[in-house]
């Protein structure tokens, strides 16, 4: 189950995956006033601005590497060190405290391992967007290309790359303030212009996009846009401030996986999971291997505003109350 981050508005966007989905991760809104808000607000938009120039510095490099030699090459490593260089450094400046963090949406990761987590997405993302357009780290769509598909398809990897790093940044704007329905509307708006510019110059240098990748033009476009949802994501779900993991199971702890039977994988973080006594975290690695939940596990969720006597619900000793028409 999917759900708006806390803070965000309830809303959709007829052609494009919806900005709320990851406008907490930037927009949360800012209950404390002055300094601690100010510090806030700086953490949130750092976020924005590193991710994003990270996503289109890691896009360009791969990019070019490929023009290069048709394969993935050394000759990347270099910028995409600097790349994530410059995050952790930006992060660190702007995110130099545990309550920064946790005021910008991303408790209860510390200031170093906010830096680890946005320099993880950036890489991910920028893979996922290859594997999409080249077909993998070896590029088997490059192998045999005539110069024009190959063309086509190292333009189609650096402009949805830069596609999505113009919607975190798109997304960055709200940051520090109260988001309202006028912002989300100035996003929803902002968005579909990167898609259609995006669109538009796929179109000049490929004849048949949807031949070679499996998508048009428009639809490539706005899955590289989506793919922020996934770039953004705090460790925990905001819905259940009381468990980390809750609501559970939660299609928020997924991630887009191109090579998934399902199209998803899960991606529990290490600072969400239980810890034993010394406090040590399990490990989610064996978890993260699977392509979805099981449809067999009852939603658990913690909520302890909620009077189940006001508000009727079947109580565990008469399970068959939930059946009827009413509950």
């Amino acid at each position: 189950m999917t759900q708006p981050p806390a803070g965000a508005l309830a809303r959709t966007s007829a052609r494009l995956l919806v900005p709320t989905l990851f406008f907490a991760a930037f927009a949360a809104a800012l209950a404390a006033p002055g300094r601690a808000a100010d510090a806030a607000a700086r953490c949130q938009k750092a976020t924005a601005a590193v991710l994003s120039k990270c996503v289109a510095s890691v896009g360009d490099a791969e990019a070019a590497c490929f023009r290069k030699t048709g394969a993935a090459c050394a000759a990347s490593d270099g910028k995409l060190a600097k790349a994530l260089a410059q995050l952790e450094a930006k992060l660190s400046n702007k995110c130099a405290d545990a309550a920064a963090v946790a005021a910008a949406g991303y408790e209860p990761l510390l200031p170093a391992e906010l830096a680890e987590r946005f320099q993880r997405a950036c890489t991910r993302e920028v893979d996922a967007i290859a594997e999409r357009v080249l077909g993998g780290p070896d590029a088997p769509r490059l192998d045999g290309a005539s110069p024009d598909d190959a063309k086509c398809l190292l333009r189609a990897q650096e402009l949805s790359a830069d596609a999505l790093a113009k919607a975190i940044e798109s997304a960055g704007r709200c940051a520090g303030r109260r988001c309202e329905t006028s912002d989300l509307d100035r996003t929803d708006a902002a968005l579909e212009k990167v898609a259609d510019r995006t669109a538009t110059k796929l179109g000049k240098v490929c004849d048949d996009l949807a031949g070679l990748v499996g998508l048009d033009a428009p639809a490539l476009a706005s899955e590289a846009i989506g793919r922020a949802a996934d770039a953004a994501a705090a460790p925990c779900d905001p819905l259940d401030p009381g468990s980390c993991l809750f609501p559970f199971p939660n299609d928020y702890f997924t991630v887009a996986d191109l090579g998934s039977p399902t199209g998803r994988r899960l991606d529990f973080a290490v600072e969400a999971m239980p810890k034993n006594g010394a406090g040590t975290p399990v490990d989610p690695s064996r978890w993260n291997e699977v392509d979805g939940f099981s449809v067999g596990p009852v939603l658990l969720l913690h909520q302890p505003t909620v009077d189940l006597g006001t508000s009727q619900a079947p109580p565990i000793t008469d399970l068959a109350r939930s059946l009827e028409p009413d509950a």
